[in-house]
Protein backbone atom coordinates (compact mmCIF):
# COMPACT_ATOMS: atom_id res chain seq x y z
CA UNK A 1 0.00 0.00 0.00
CA UNK A 2 2.82 2.41 0.86
CA UNK A 3 4.50 1.66 -2.49
CA UNK A 4 1.30 2.42 -4.39
CA UNK A 5 0.89 5.71 -2.53
CA UNK A 6 4.52 6.65 -3.16
CA UNK A 7 4.13 5.79 -6.84
CA UNK A 8 1.05 8.00 -7.13
CA UNK A 9 2.78 10.91 -5.41
CA UNK A 10 5.77 10.49 -7.70
CA UNK A 11 3.47 10.43 -10.72
CA UNK A 12 1.74 13.58 -9.46
CA UNK A 13 5.13 15.25 -9.14
CA UNK A 14 6.05 14.21 -12.68
CA UNK A 15 2.77 15.65 -13.97
CA UNK A 16 3.41 18.96 -12.20
CA UNK A 17 6.97 19.07 -13.54
CA UNK A 18 5.77 18.32 -17.07
CA UNK A 19 3.05 20.97 -16.86
CA UNK A 20 5.63 23.49 -15.63
CA UNK A 21 8.00 22.64 -18.48
CA UNK A 22 5.26 23.12 -21.08
CA UNK A 23 3.70 26.18 -19.42
CA UNK A 24 5.57 28.49 -21.80
CA UNK A 25 3.45 27.02 -24.62
CA UNK A 26 0.45 28.94 -23.33
CA UNK A 27 2.02 32.21 -24.46
CA UNK A 28 3.58 30.81 -27.63
CA UNK A 29 2.28 31.76 -31.07
CA UNK A 30 1.18 29.34 -33.74
CA UNK A 31 3.99 27.82 -35.77
CA UNK A 32 4.11 27.56 -39.56
CA UNK A 33 2.55 24.11 -39.73
CA UNK A 34 -0.15 25.16 -37.28
CA UNK A 35 -1.35 28.09 -39.37
CA UNK A 36 -1.51 25.93 -42.50
CA UNK A 37 -3.44 23.18 -40.69
CA UNK A 38 -5.84 25.57 -38.97
CA UNK A 39 -6.47 27.49 -42.19
CA UNK A 40 -8.00 24.33 -43.61
CA UNK A 41 -10.14 23.89 -40.52
CA UNK A 42 -11.41 27.48 -40.40
CA UNK A 43 -11.91 28.10 -44.12
CA UNK A 44 -13.74 24.89 -45.00
CA UNK A 45 -15.92 24.07 -42.02
CA UNK A 46 -17.77 21.29 -43.83
CA UNK A 47 -14.68 19.78 -45.45
CA UNK A 48 -12.27 17.62 -43.52
CA UNK A 49 -8.66 17.99 -44.75
CA UNK A 50 -7.95 14.27 -44.51
CA UNK A 51 -10.94 11.93 -44.10
CA UNK A 52 -9.28 9.70 -41.52
CA UNK A 53 -8.42 12.69 -39.32
CA UNK A 54 -12.03 13.64 -38.77
CA UNK A 55 -11.79 13.70 -34.96
CA UNK A 56 -8.75 15.97 -34.94
CA UNK A 57 -10.31 18.33 -37.46
CA UNK A 58 -13.60 18.39 -35.56
CA UNK A 59 -11.87 19.23 -32.27
CA UNK A 60 -9.87 22.02 -33.92
CA UNK A 61 -13.04 23.33 -35.53
CA UNK A 62 -14.91 23.29 -32.20
CA UNK A 63 -12.04 25.12 -30.50
CA UNK A 64 -12.07 27.69 -33.29
CA UNK A 65 -15.83 28.17 -32.88
CA UNK A 66 -15.50 28.59 -29.09
CA UNK A 67 -12.41 30.78 -28.74
CA UNK A 68 -11.34 31.69 -32.25
CA UNK A 69 -7.71 31.51 -33.21
CA UNK A 70 -6.28 32.03 -29.73
CA UNK A 71 -3.04 30.00 -29.62
CA UNK A 72 -3.19 29.48 -25.84
CA UNK A 73 -6.40 27.42 -26.11
CA UNK A 74 -4.93 25.05 -28.68
CA UNK A 75 -1.65 24.74 -26.78
CA UNK A 76 -3.48 24.14 -23.48
CA UNK A 77 -5.43 21.33 -25.16
CA UNK A 78 -2.21 19.70 -26.32
CA UNK A 79 -0.60 19.94 -22.88
CA UNK A 80 -3.73 18.49 -21.23
CA UNK A 81 -3.76 15.59 -23.71
CA UNK A 82 -0.07 14.91 -23.09
CA UNK A 83 -0.57 14.85 -19.32
CA UNK A 84 -3.57 12.54 -19.71
CA UNK A 85 -1.50 10.24 -21.92
CA UNK A 86 1.20 10.18 -19.24
CA UNK A 87 -1.34 8.96 -16.67
CA UNK A 88 -2.54 6.33 -19.14
CA UNK A 89 1.03 5.15 -19.76
CA UNK A 90 1.32 4.70 -16.01
CA UNK A 91 -1.99 2.81 -15.84
CA UNK A 92 -1.09 0.45 -18.69
CA UNK A 93 2.44 -0.12 -17.41
CA UNK A 94 1.26 -0.68 -13.83
CA UNK A 95 -1.15 -3.35 -15.07
CA UNK A 96 1.68 -5.14 -16.88
CA UNK A 97 4.68 -4.54 -14.62
CA UNK A 98 3.88 -3.72 -11.01
CA UNK A 99 6.27 -1.60 -9.02
CA UNK A 100 8.38 1.46 -9.71
CA UNK A 101 8.80 0.57 -13.39
CA UNK A 102 5.35 2.00 -14.10
CA UNK A 103 6.31 5.40 -12.69
CA UNK A 104 9.62 5.29 -14.49
CA UNK A 105 7.86 4.50 -17.79
CA UNK A 106 5.40 7.35 -17.31
CA UNK A 107 8.26 9.69 -16.44
CA UNK A 108 10.17 8.80 -19.59
CA UNK A 109 7.02 9.31 -21.65
CA UNK A 110 6.16 12.65 -20.04
CA UNK A 111 9.62 14.19 -20.08
CA UNK A 112 11.29 12.71 -23.16
CA UNK A 113 12.24 15.40 -25.68
CA UNK A 114 10.87 13.39 -28.62
CA UNK A 115 7.35 14.08 -27.37
CA UNK A 116 7.87 17.84 -27.38
CA UNK A 117 6.98 18.22 -31.08
CA UNK A 118 3.58 16.61 -30.51
CA UNK A 119 2.92 18.95 -27.59
CA UNK A 120 4.36 22.14 -29.10
CA UNK A 121 2.77 21.94 -32.55
CA UNK A 122 -0.99 22.33 -32.66
CA UNK A 123 -0.95 20.49 -35.99
CA UNK A 124 0.52 17.47 -34.18
CA UNK A 125 -2.58 16.97 -32.03
CA UNK A 126 -3.22 14.01 -34.30
CA UNK A 127 -0.37 12.18 -32.56
CA UNK A 128 -1.67 13.02 -29.10
CA UNK A 129 -5.22 11.92 -29.88
CA UNK A 130 -4.05 8.73 -31.57
CA UNK A 131 -1.87 7.90 -28.56
CA UNK A 132 -4.79 8.62 -26.25
CA UNK A 133 -7.06 6.25 -28.18
CA UNK A 134 -4.52 3.42 -28.30
CA UNK A 135 -3.69 3.78 -24.60
CA UNK A 136 -7.37 3.78 -23.61
CA UNK A 137 -7.94 0.66 -25.70
CA UNK A 138 -4.89 -1.08 -24.21
CA UNK A 139 -5.84 -0.13 -20.67
CA UNK A 140 -9.38 -1.42 -21.17
CA UNK A 141 -8.07 -4.67 -22.64
CA UNK A 142 -5.91 -5.39 -19.59
CA UNK A 143 -8.65 -5.66 -16.99
CA UNK A 144 -11.53 -8.01 -16.41
CA UNK A 145 -13.83 -7.73 -19.42
CA UNK A 146 -16.85 -5.80 -18.23
CA UNK A 147 -19.30 -3.95 -20.43
CA UNK A 148 -17.66 -0.58 -19.81
CA UNK A 149 -14.19 -1.98 -20.58
CA UNK A 150 -15.41 -3.46 -23.86
CA UNK A 151 -17.03 -0.14 -24.74
CA UNK A 152 -13.83 1.69 -23.79
CA UNK A 153 -11.77 -0.69 -25.89
CA UNK A 154 -13.87 -0.04 -29.00
CA UNK A 155 -14.09 3.70 -28.28
CA UNK A 156 -10.31 3.90 -27.88
CA UNK A 157 -9.68 2.17 -31.19
CA UNK A 158 -12.24 4.44 -32.86
CA UNK A 159 -10.56 7.55 -31.41
CA UNK A 160 -7.16 6.34 -32.64
CA UNK A 161 -8.44 5.53 -36.13
CA UNK A 162 -10.25 8.85 -36.56
CA UNK A 163 -7.32 10.89 -35.29
CA UNK A 164 -4.57 9.74 -37.62
CA UNK A 165 -4.13 7.15 -40.35
CA UNK A 166 -1.69 5.04 -38.37
CA UNK A 167 -4.23 4.84 -35.54
CA UNK A 168 -5.34 1.60 -37.14
CA UNK A 169 -2.33 0.06 -35.37
CA UNK A 170 -4.54 0.02 -32.26
CA UNK A 171 -6.44 -2.99 -33.62
CA UNK A 172 -3.50 -5.44 -33.74
CA UNK A 173 -2.00 -4.00 -30.55
CA UNK A 174 -5.21 -4.61 -28.65
CA UNK A 175 -5.63 -8.04 -30.25
CA UNK A 176 -2.09 -9.05 -29.26
CA UNK A 177 -2.62 -7.69 -25.76
CA UNK A 178 -5.84 -9.64 -25.38
CA UNK A 179 -4.22 -12.86 -26.61
CA UNK A 180 -1.11 -12.44 -24.46
CA UNK A 181 -2.92 -11.15 -21.37
CA UNK A 182 -5.58 -13.84 -21.47
CA UNK A 183 -3.10 -16.72 -21.91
Amino acid sequence: MARRTAARWTLAGLLVLTAALYSSNLSAPFLYEDTNWLRGVTEASSDVPVPSRVLTSTLHHLTWRLVGLEPWAYHAGNVALHLTNGVLVYAVTAALIPGPAAVWGAGVFLLHPLNSAAVNYVSARTDLLMTFGVLIALWCSLGRMTLWRIAGLFAGVLVAMTSKEIGLIGVPLVALTLVRWRS
